[in-house]
């Protein structure tokens, strides 16, 4: 296996912190992705702002889980949400594959604020700019 692929201490201080960026990162590659697929003209502009706060959290979210947990699972998760979004995009009419967008971009947004990493009192804040 290439070295920085899988960071040594993936699940050392838990589950919960690689959980809670894996997921939000894969919720974020689909809204992009999702986005980047809509077929009609006006409705890809209501698409602005969730692609707007996904790129931008989801770049930030996705250095720091790369440094932290290795590039192999940060592509991956990005990977699990795109994947989807193609497929989805092909069976769902503009307007249904846009509401489809704003309720992944507010699932994305209600990840909790922070983890609580085991046996510290450090909490990891997660970027939820949702609060």
């Amino acid at each position: 296996m290439p070295e920085g692929l899988i960071a040594p201490g993936l699940f050392t201080n838990g589950i919960a912190e690689p959980l809670t960026y894996f997921a939000t990162l894969a919720l974020f590659g689909f809204v992009i992705m999702g986005s980047a697929l809509i077929r009609h003209e006006m409705l890809l502009l209501a698409c602005i702002p969730p692609v707007f706060v996904a790129a931008i959290m989801g770049f930030i979210m996705a250095l720091y889980s790369g440094e932290t947990f290795g590039w192999g699972p940060t592509v991956a998760a990005i990977l699990l949400g795109a994947i989807p979004a193609w497929f989805v995009a092909r069976r769902l009419s503009a307007r249904d594959l846009l509401l489809t967008i704003y309720l992944t971009w507010a699932v994305a947004g209600a990840v909790p604020g922070g983890v609580r990493v085991p046996g510290s009192r450090r909490i990891i804040p997660t970027l939820n700019l949702m609060h």
